[in-house]
């Protein structure tokens, strides 16, 4: 049933399980990290439960149901996703709140997927409490989050939470021989994809994403070597991409796990392992309490920017204490 589904094993087998008993329940949260197959998963029992011709077991991918739930038009399957930022009670109100007193068009269920559900409001949060509490005996609601902290407790508490683990590198490996991509950079794009197969189609779609790793080892190795007016030209450089200042800043702080991880254990398996010399170099030239400082000097301009700090402010402190050299680190390669 779940052939196409990379991983989960225990997910697919209880999900097996269930729907052998058909022993469904009214309420689930699927969380996890996007693009690990949270939603792929609610689609595939959704259509298990509404095929048909197999209800319960294996989509026939023939009838009327599984016809129509392949081209997002099924009426008794309704998907809520965020309007912007976050998923408004208006959309709450029209596509659950009174559409489930609507009995099913064709089957024994409707089913409602809610994508990004950490993003729902206090108010949306209880409008959705209220129908969980009381749904009707045919509703189904899978909640999919990132941050199931995010969700109402006694949310929580009403509904199966189902965990889905990042992939391994090998189940991506896998599902990444489907995909069109130069195979040389595959090693790259799998441990950038981090076990998400969202993300690893994400990434091998975005041709900025090569040249920006590769700035991103050039930009420290300039405010390394940098004197003022370089590092102010970077800076000016790096405020003149600032939508781009998010991710360079993630990738900066993979490029210090891989010095640290080289520098605790000389692993080879490294985000930046193609980088394996510069790598050694700044191991020699840093140390652990520099590493410490620089990630959390990082994670502290991440803050301030989704603050909406003064963005020039921001970066000028970043480089000018990235640049900054501890008395026990003067080694050199």
């Amino acid at each position: 049933m779940f052939e196409n589904i990379v991983g989960h094993e225990l997910i697919k087998k209880y999900f097996k399980k269930v729907l052998d008993k058909k022993n469904i329940s009214h309420s689930y949260i699927f969380y996890g990290q996007t693009g690990v197959g949270k939603h792929t998963m609610a689609r595939m029992v959704a259509k298990s439960l509404l095929c048909e011709q197999n209800p319960f077991d294996t989509p026939c991918e023939e009838c009327k149901s599984c016809f129509m739930i392949n081209s997002n038009n099924n009426p008794d399957l309704i998907e809520i996703n965020k309007d912007t930022q976050i998923i408004k009670i208006e959309s709450i109100k029209e596509k659950l709140i009174k559409n489930i007193n609507i009995k099913p068009y064709f089957g024994k269920y409707k089913i409602y997927i809610i994508s990004d559900a950490d993003t729902l409001q206090a108010d949306s949060q209880n409008a959705i409490l209220k129908t969980i509490e009381e749904p009707p005996i045919y509703a189904i609601i899978i909640l999919m989050t990132t941050s199931i902290d995010k969700l109402l407790p006694t949310i929580q508490s009403r509904c199966i939470p189902v965990y889905f683990n990042n992939l391994t590198y090998e189940e991506v490996t896998i599902f990444s021989k489907n995909l069109l991509f130069d195979m040389s950079y595959q090693d790259i794009y799998i441990k950038f994809a981090n076990g998400s197969i969202g993300k690893l189609k994400n990434l091998i779609d975005n041709p900025d994403f090569l040249p920006l790793r590769a700035m991103s080892v050039k930009y420290l190795s300039d405010i390394s070597s940098a004197g003022l007016p370089k590092l102010y030209g970077i800076i000016d450089e790096l405020v003149e991409n600032k939508d781009k200042l998010n991710t360079l800043l993630d990738y900066w702080l993979l490029w210090y796990r891989d010095i640290f991880l080289y520098k605790r254990i000389q692993t080879t398996d490294l985000y930046y392992s193609d980088y394996l010399n510069e790598i050694i170099c700044a191991c020699n030239n840093i140390s652990y309490s520099k590493i410490s400082s620089d990630i959390n000097t990082i994670n502290n301009a991440k803050v301030d920017i989704n603050k909406n700090v003064y963005l020039l402010l921001v970066i000028e402190n970043l480089l000018l204490k990235l640049k900054e050299r501890k008395n026990d680190s003067n080694n050199r390669c």
